[in-house]
């Protein structure tokens, strides 16, 4: 009879940490969390941090001074505030297409063997969406995110090849997408893609303005309101000649009252009269006046 015994045996597993996932519009600022409480008793000079992807490094911090990998210069930092709180997390300014991919975080001491493993974030970017206007004559100029690109116009492709429409006025110069001379024939949706792996990088819906609607909307109001004016100017006018017209009859009215008033006077005031003889005597030093009376 066999007898087996069963001993127990003991392992050991490392920390496991969770990849986390990150998602940005291609061309957006975006930060990859990265948390080492453990290292933050560490002093500055004596601290390494370390971001890598898996083909190439990313950023450095070694005793004091942080060193940038290939094709990130002047777009990635870890804020020098936070380090001492143990906040490692990576920042991306600028985001390419091609900088997707798995990122590995991890920090050693200077007394310390190997480095330690802290965090994985996946990158993933989206297609950047914008609307721009633009008026006829002017050129639109717009980023593109991306080395290798071809440009399609309403799903047909304009540059590197240009269509009938376009007459070779669609460009690609220093990461900029570039159309020259807009015109009203230019107005639509513009798709910029990774030209190997066929991926939207960018989409970019042109508006172009219409003047000449706009210069007709203008005439049509000015029209408007030099009608509104002419109206106007009638009703003044005629509300003047009303008033003068009632002012002339008041006068005309005054004038013959006072006419009446004279001539009543005159007929009861008996020194008007003249005496037997029709003529009133003169006075010394007066000459003599004739008033003529209407009966």
């Amino acid at each position: 009879m066999r007898i087996f015994l069963i001993l127990p045996i003991l392992m050991t597993f490392p920390q496991v940490s969770l990849t986390l996932r990150e998602s940005a519009p291609v061309g957006d600022p975006v930060t990859l969390p990265c948390i080492g409480k453990a290292a933050s008793h560490l002093p500055a000079d004596q601290l390494q941090i370390k971001w890598e992807l898996p083909s190439r490094p990313v950023w450095d911090l070694i005793n004091g001074k942080n060193y940038t990998g290939p094709g990130f210069e002047n777009r990635v930092e870890v804020a020098r505030e936070k380090i001492g709180e143990g906040d490692f997390s990576l920042t991306i300014h600028h985001t390419k297409l091609s900088d997707e991919g798995t990122y590995s975080c991890f920090y050693q001491g200077r007394d310390y063997q190997e480095a330690v493993f802290l965090q994985e974030v996946t990158l993933i970017l989206r297609a950047h969406t914008e609307t721009r206007s633009v008026k006829p004559g002017e050129d639109l100029s717009v980023p593109v995110f991306a080395d290798e690109v071809e440009v399609l116009f309403n799903n047909t492709v304009v540059y590197p090849k240009s269509s009938d429409t376009q007459q070779d006025r669609v460009s690609v110069r220093e990461g900029y997408l570039i159309i020259h001379r807009v015109t009203q024939a230019d107005q639509g949706s513009y798709t910029v893609r990774d030209r190997s792996t066929k991926r939207a990088v960018s989409v970019i819906t042109v508006t172009v303005e219409d003047t000449k609607k706009q210069s007709q909307d203008s005439d049509k109001s000015s029209d408007q309101g030099d009608g509104s004016t002419g109206v106007t100017g009638g009703v003044l006018g005629a509300a003047v000649g009303l008033a003068a017209a009632v002012a002339v009859a008041v006068a005309a009215a005054a004038a013959v009252a006072a006419g009446v008033g004279i001539r009543l006077c005159r007929r009861r005031n008996p020194q008007d009269r003249p005496p037997p003889g029709g003529q009133q005597p003169a006075q010394d030093g007066e000459n003599p006046e004739i008033i003529p009376l209407n009966n």
